[in-house]
């Protein structure tokens, strides 16, 4: 297994990356320059995808000038490979734009401008083309079979989401459809929220539907003195359709739910509230009654929940020379975590917490300037608690890693894990080539360091003091990973996964606690790690067998530094599942939480953001997800 470790944000210096995901090098069509007149422009490359990120082969590209008539040839012409990559040299140096035409059958065309001046950078042509076919189709009720107006109906086709409502005849429509399947849901008052999946296969699909009745769900909230809780936002997570459910309570504590399926068998909930502790998980479960013993109307059913008045921080931060201090980051916990209750002082040093668990707290004040400051006090609920704090400089603290052979390591992960039994004074750093680590500001006593890098065993722990900065930390090199080697995850299965969001190298933006109705796999990987390129063709075979699921999603999270290194294996292994790659993505954040230490690492995620299990891998990986796959419905 490779060995990895989280950055800080403020130390890890990337590329943004804006490609696509391609699978080998292209094979293109004809250019239409003539033989005798060799090609002298420069290179361009790119790929031609659908909406769910797969490559369209047979795509003819088109790139002609911006003046171009329609039937003027172009400067060249080629067409994707197996795979949609493209690459096409222009016949010679250009000066300014030129215009992209992309046409597939069964997809609109795809046209942009690309900048052509400079031949060092020439541009990637990144062309996702959507579909054309039309969906149709009747909705109308079980009981009577008349057509029901007014029904909002959503279609998620591709990576988009569309949105129609039917008339008065119940009919609905979408155009721009993508081919394969596309799922429909159903919403309409007084009827259980109804989903299907269709296979479009042509230009024109039609799908009729019958709705049923909703199951009658009241939710009665109070809080933990027994008084009616208002205003509390209600998500309501139905099994076993993954339908998700959002409501408010009125003054006197109460609810109803809206659209519950009449077969649904149980129901979580997160409940959340300005006055009430932040509920990050879906922990409040009840169960139905069994639709088979009921009558035809579905039998109401009444549920009273629980939520806790929370408490309020409020404070100022300032230097020795009682100068407020701003940006300094001020969070409450025992341990460094990404879902904490985190916030920031502003330019007076002021700072506020809400919606914080009562009792016994840690807080911790954090700024690059300073040492930390880390309090300890008592939160009463329903009252807010001010808590001041001073920032005072602190001691250089620092020394160079070395391997057995006395040579200089770099990348090595730096990580201040516990000060006079504390575990959030957040030293953390990467070092560079030279093997140095230091830090300006580290507190006075001892501080216990772990240090971490891939091929080096495991973490090497040392006590070190601050106002030294010539420590010598020595890492033994290891060829193998030992066996059976697993590092330890920091979030176990069954746990909720923290409110951490990515973003994919196409800006597709991700909340991995809050993705509803989905089940979301996690490949946490990089280009250097060899365990992780052999496990590449069972996370492909992964991709392959849930291709065609809207429930389901693949996430990669490359832990790469180098931009080219990261694209080169993207192209190279044929990986066409989203990727999160970046120091803005959120990746290494989501690493951090999850494991922090070694790679390759997987989890899945369930459509109520719990963890269902990690570290999936071998050739059972399909076998073993689909285990906690719903069956599709046919």
């Amino acid at each position: 297994m490779g060995r990895v470790t989280t950055l800080s944000k403020t130390l890890i210096v990337l590329l943004a990356c804006t490609m696509h995901y391609g699978h080998a090098q292209p094979t293109t069509g004809p250019a239409s320059q003539p033989a005798s007149q060799p090609a002298t422009g420069p290179v361009i490359q790119g790929m031609v995808l659908n909406e769910s990120g797969g490559g369209i082969a047979r795509a003819t590209v088109r790139i002609e000038s911006l003046d171009a008539a329609a039937d003027d040839p172009p400067l060249v012409e080629v067409v994707s490979n197996s795979t949609g990559d493209i690459s096409a040299q222009l016949p010679r140096p250009l000066q300014g734009s030129v215009r992209v035409r992309v046409h597939m059958d069964g997809f609109n065309d795809f046209v942009d401008e690309y900048e052509v001046s400079d031949p060092e950078n020439p541009p990637f042509i990144d062309a996702t083309l959507t579909g054309t076919a039309i969906l149709a189709g009747r909705v109308s009720a079980a009981a009577t079979g008349k057509p029901l107006a007014g029904v909002a109906v959503r279609c998620e086709t591709g990576l988009r989401s569309l949105n129609a409502q039917t008339d008065a005849d119940g009919e609905f429509s979408f155009t721009n459809v993508t081919r394969g399947n596309a799922t429909l849901t159903f919403t309409a008052e007084g009827f259980g929220i109804e989903r299907r999946i269709v296979g479009i296969m042509t230009n024109h699909a039609k799908t009729d539907i019958q709705l049923r009745p909703e199951r009658a769900v009241q939710v009665n909230v109070e809080d933990n003195l027994g008084k009616p809780a208002a205003a509390v936002a209600i998500e309501a997570l139905i099994e076993p359709s993954s339908d998700y459910i959002e409501a408010t309570t009125d003054a006197n504590g109460r609810a109803s739910l809206k659209g519950v399926h009449p077969e649904a068998t149980a129901i979580q909930f997160r409940l959340n509230g300005d006055r009430y502790v932040r509920n990050r998980e879906f922990v409040k479960s009840i169960s139905m009654p069994d639709p088979a013993t009921q009558p035809e109307q579905p039998l109401s059913v009444t549920r009273r929940l629980t939520v806790r008045i929370a408490a309020r921080m409020t404070g100022k931060v300032v230097n020795a020379a009682a100068e407020p201090v701003s940006g300094a980051r001020v969070f409450v916990g025992k341990q460094l975590r990404p879902d904490m209750p985190t916030t920031w002082t502003d330019d007076e040093g002021k700072y506020e917490l809400a919606r914080l668990e009562p009792g016994f707290s840690i807080v911790s004040f954090q700024h690059l300037d300073y040492a930390t400051t880390i309090r300890e006090c008592r939160l009463p609920p329903d009252q807010v608690t001010t808590v001041d704090a001073k920032l005072l400089p602190g001691k250089p603290l620092g020394g160079t890693i070395v391997d057995n052979q006395g040579r200089p390591v770099g990348a090595v992960f730096v990580s201040a894990d516990s000060w006079k039994g504390y575990e959030t004074l957040g030293l953390r750093l990467l070092t560079g080539d030279d093997g140095r680590f230091g830090f300006d500001n580290a507190p006075d006593g001892e501080i216990e360091f772990s240090f971490v890098k891939p091929g080096f065993g495991p973490p090497v722990t040392q006590t070190l003091t601050a106002g030294k900065s010539d420590y010598r930390i020595i890492l033994k090199e290891q060829a193998v990973a030992p066996d059976g080697f697993a590092a330890e995850a920091r979030i176990k299965t069954g746990d909720a996964m923290p409110d951490l969001v990515v973003t994919d190298t196409d800006g597709m933006q991700y909340k991995l606690a809050d993705l509803r109705s989905k089940y979301v796999f996690l490949d946490c990987w990089a280009s250097w790690c060899g365990p992780c390129i052999a496990e590449i063709p069972n996370v492909k075979a992964l991709r392959e067998a849930t291709r065609d699921r809207t429930d389901f999603l693949l996430l990669g999270i490359s832990l790469d530094r180098d931009r080219d290194a990261f694209k080169a294996a993207v192209k190279k292994h044929g990986m066409d599942w989203p990727q999160v790659f970046g120091p803005k993505s959120g990746g290494t954040e989501v690493f951090e939480a999850l494991n922090g230490v070694g790679i390759p690492y997987t989890c899945l995620i369930g459509p109520d953001g719990k963890i269902l299990a990690q570290n999936i891998r071998g050739p059972d990986t399909v076998d073993e997800v689909k285990k906690h796959l719903p069956k599709k419905k046919e």
